[in-house]
């Protein structure tokens, strides 16, 4: 590689740590909140950046809350007045002085948010797989019930399985087939699972994402696999004659499958819609 050509992924991996910082410290603006995003599935070490701060964030007493923060990177959680004095803080609490060596380690940054791409009625009893539903700007909350038309998905998981790739696509009753992970843009390619961590907590999936459903209900399943299976082999394994929202016959995979109503009249959400 080329002295030039080193200097710029170094400057760009630099500049990606800085935004990440910014997001985890809830002060990134949402257009750099979507480079962020934009980056990080391309890149390991960046990932690798943003899931320790976010396992420090789970153990700062004043760590932002995931939905909050999630919500800031888009542009629609105001920072509130409490936020901001505890940023002015030089001091931080002693666990995070404990992981101090790591923080330094790892060069760790500033903040981050969901980026856009895109385009049966039973409870989410999984806990593995965690699905959000953005509705017209609003802030992020937890997908129950019902899906609107003009909602964008996005998704964080646990792996309690220690499985290394995940699939996360939806299936309508048609047996029309929605891929949210990983993206499948052209039909000649054939994307596969991506990686993911084996570590504790939960981490999230870099994007939000909208598809138009067809169908009056929607299948989402989240497959846990130590194999990089395909896009074409998972559709392969579906059969016509086969219940709506069924199992797939995968071996030495775990499977959740969450159902959820498609509300295409209206793109307001509604409250109390667990079915």
């Amino acid at each position: 590689m080329d002295s030039a050509r080193s200097q710029f992924l170094h400057c760009e991996v630099s500049e990606m740590s800085r935004l990440i910082q910014a997001h985890f410290a809830g002060r990134i603006r949402p257009v750099d909140e979507r480079r962020m995003r934009v980056h990080l599935p391309e890149c390991a070490s960046c990932r690798n950046l943003y899931e320790r701060h976010q396992l420090l964030s789970q153990i700062d007493p004043l760590g932002i809350p995931t939905k909050e923060r999630l919500g800031r990177g888009l542009g629609i959680t105001a920072i509130r007045s409490q936020w901001l004095r505890s940023l002015s803080l030089v001091a931080v609490p002693s666990m995070i002085v404990a992981a101090s060596v790591l923080i330094l380690t790892f060069n760790l940054p500033e903040v981050a948010v969901f980026q856009s791409r895109g385009g049966a009625m039973q409870n989410n009893k999984a806990n593995a797989i965690q699905v959000y539903q953005i509705n017209h700007g609003n802030e992020p909350v937890r997908l129950s019930g019902v899906l609107h038309a003009n909602d964008e998905l996005a998704f964080a998981y646990q792996n309690p399985y220690g499985k290394r790739y995940l699939l996360v696509f939806g299936v309508d009753e048609h047996k029309e087939i929605y891929w949210y992970y990983p993206a499948w843009r052209f039909r000649h390619e054939s994307p596969r699972a991506i990686p993911i961590s084996v570590e504790s907590g939960t981490h999230e999936l870099p994007e939000a994402i909208r598809h138009s459903i067809r169908g009056s209900t929607l299948a989402i399943y989240a497959v846990f696999t130590d194999e990089e299976l395909s896009v074409r082999s998972i559709e392969g394994l579906f059969d016509e004659n086969a219940p709506f929202a069924a199992r797939l016959p995968l071996k030495d995979a775990e499977q959740e499958i969450s159902l959820f109503r498609v509300d295409k009249e209206t793109g307001e959400r509604s409250e109390g819609a667990d079915e």
